[in-house]
């Protein structure tokens, strides 16, 4: 893979995507905003100590944080000034205040591009869910991989998203082409975990996204607008 300015080089990108390293979390949105406990997507920035006191949900809503996070009590929310992406769980406190409950990470990349030798892998896995945050800024992609126990072997499931160009429309909108990339690796099949991801598409020029994934069901295309 290629980089650019919208793509993090392949071995970067799958050594942060390598599914071991990944956060496994059971992400279930709240029942509105009259539930006790609500989840979101959020962006935790951290602020020149290293903790985050304000969480942005992908409705581009600011929280205030009731106890902030940081390394104290999340072990890899772990430097000052820097962008986390995060599952949210909290209770809403008022308006602009939330009380975490829990939060887990969520794994974040950019596009990235293939070279012309490289093929594009597409095992398939169990698509459950593709949104958008409010401006465009996220594709968020929640999905099942048929898994096994790998401490022994030491295999690796290997996920990316590739940029395959756009296409411009007869009425002047763009559409962003990506595929959904993974490698199965020889992992046995025995059983599933859920993971997400969040694509960051904050760089892009186009109108839509067009996603493709291969799936146990076939080839799904998902067409999300900006």
């Amino acid at each position: 893979m290629t980089r650019h300015t919208l793509t993090v080089a392949l071995p970067l990108l799958l050594a942060a995507l390598l599914l071991a390293a990944c956060t496994k979390d059971s992400y279930e949105q709240g029942t509105g905003e009259l539930s006790l406990t609500q989840a979101d997507f959020v962006e935790l920035p951290t602020n020149s100590e290293g903790y985050a006191t304000t969480a942005v949900t992908d409705n581009e809503v600011t929280y205030q944080l009731t106890t902030p996070i940081h390394q104290g009590n999340v072990s890899w929310v772990a430097k000052p000034d820097t962008f986390y992406r995060a599952a949210l769980y909290y209770n809403k406190v008022d308006k602009h205040a939330a009380q975490p409950v829990s939060v887990s990470r969520v794994n974040t990349l950019r596009p990235a591009v293939l070279n012309d030798d490289e093929p594009l892998l597409t095992h398939p896995i169990t698509l459950e869910s593709v949104w958008t945050s409010k401006q465009g800024k996220y594709l968020n992609i929640g999905f099942y991989l048929k898994t096994s126990d790998t401490s022994a072997s030491g295999l690796k499931h290997t996920l990316s998203v590739i940029d395959k160009g756009t296409v411009t429309h007869p009425d002047g909108t763009v559409t962003a082409l990506l595929h959904f990339y993974h490698n199965q690796a020889d992992i046995p099949q025995y059983y599933s975990n859920k993971y997400y991801l969040s694509v960051l598409c904050d760089n892009m020029t186009c109108d839509s996204i067009r996603l493709t994934v291969n799936t146990y069901d076939g080839e799904v295309v998902r067409t999300l607008k900006r």
